[in-house]
């Protein structure tokens, strides 16, 4: 009987063929598009859903701020595209605004724009300096709504966002970029209250609920969704109105949401090639992910090829000493924080099995049971009655087959 590969960056390990009998596995998405990530791009952008093509809907004189996820797979070609769409209006790339919430290096893009885009306008949102906020408007529960001051008051808002299955979010993307992320502290503090670790509300989420009226509030702003293939690769890229966030969802669930119809004693989380992404957030939403379809007392088999950064969860376990509060500041990224909890959760709950760049030592400093190689995950297999690997692991969100 034939054994069964685990890939995960560019590593492969495999399980033997005797083993083979009590598991499952989730079968692998479409590994990318067929269009070179350029082409994607421009073929969404010259076909916008309930929009008019930038370039036809601008004037010479408008400003444009473009909020952007920097850690989107192929996100120059997402970048370059979009803003060569919008100077054919003739906009001026000196009244272009990139607006960004998370922890970045913005020069790993910008040197791969061409020297003409130089005079772009790069601003990090910081939810701290109130001056630095806008009023938009009251919700419909009458509450105040404030998003960073440069999107309220251009003339056009593109957000260039990453469709993905969230633990917190359900579902993330252009809208959730503008609400909570370019929003104020307490908007941001949705991000730290997660009454239910396991459960992900995908249909019902009430902060993305929000994130959507935020967006209408701001009036008509241009989404550009990107939903990730393999590694890093792009699967598809739509834009356009507040339409394209739903088809994009459409498109999302038919790729990375899956469903068994019972719990596993053992998933084995095999995490693919993450350039550009924080490699902490990618374990901790592949943890997230499995949470939900272990049986009690259940393991997480977590495959890394990277070596992951263990400071974050340190300083995290030390904040929980001494109670210590950080005041937020620029460049703070709110999902950081979310991961970590959802990392210790995770970890405290059940067994977490972690194989990954770093030593043993470090490994078990992340909180989890360190593997040395495939013989240590085979001894766990054999223990196991049953077994699910899931291949991109922090991309894909397993659930149990709802009972009607």
């Amino acid at each position: 009987m034939a054994g069964i590969n685990l890939n995960f960056g560019n590593l492969q390990w495999t399980l033997p063929g005797s083993l083979t009998k009590g598991i499952k596995q989730i079968s692998q998405a479409q590994t990318g598009s067929q269009l070179a990530p350029s082409v994607l791009v421009k073929k969404s952008l010259a076909n916008p859903i309930d929009y008019p093509m930038l370039s036809q809907a601008l004037t010479p004189d408008d400003t444009v701020a473009i909020a952007i996820d920097d850690s989107i797979n192929q996100f120059p070609a997402l970048l370059l595209e979009s803003l060569k769409e919008i100077h054919l209006a003739g906009v001026p790339y000196e009244k272009i605004h990139l607006v960004h919430a998370r922890e970045s290096e913005p020069a790993r893009w910008m040197n791969s724009l061409p020297k003409e885009m130089n005079s772009l306008q790069i601003e990090q949102h910081n939810p701290a300096i109130k001056e630095k906020l806008g009023y938009l408007a009251a919700s419909q529960n009458g509450d105040p709504v404030f998003l960073n001051r440069t999107l309220v008051e251009t003339d056009q808002v593109v957000v260039i966002g990453n469709r993905r299955l969230h633990p917190l979010l359900g579902r993330a993307g252009a809208e959730t970029e503008l609400f909570p992320l370019l929003s104020d502290l307490d908007s941001l503090s949705l991000l730290e209250k997660d009454p239910d670790g396991k459960a992900i509300y995908l249909d019902s989420n009430p902060i993305r609920a929000r994130a959507l009226e935020a967006s209408w509030l701001l009036g008509a702003p241009y989404f550009i969704q990107a939903i990730e293939g393999h590694g890093p690769n792009l699967l598809h890229v739509l834009a356009g109105a507040k339409e394209a966030i739903f088809q994009a969802d459409n498109l999302l669930d038919r790729t990375w949401l899956k469903e068994i119809s019972s719990p596993v004693d053992l998933v084995v989380a095999c995490l693919g090639d993450c350039p550009g992404k924080d490699l902490f957030q990618e374990i901790s939403l592949a943890v997230a992910f499995s949470r939900g379809i272990l049986k009690p007392g259940g393991s997480i088999a977590l495959l890394c090829e990277q070596q992951v950064d263990i400071q974050p969860i340190k300083k995290y376990l030390e904040t929980k000493v001494t109670k210590d509060k950080t005041k937020p500041g620029p460049g703070q990224d709110f999902f950081k924080g979310s991961a970590i909890r959802k990392w210790v959760e995770a970890a405290t709950e059940f067994k977490v099995h972690l194989y990954c760049g770093n030593s043993p030592a470090q490994a078990a400093q992340l909180l989890a049971h360190p593997l040395t190689g495939v013989k240590d995950l085979i001894s766990l297999v054999e223990k196991a009655s049953s077994v699910l690997v899931i291949p991109e692991a922090s991309k894909t969100f397993v659930r149990l087959t709802k009972k009607t």
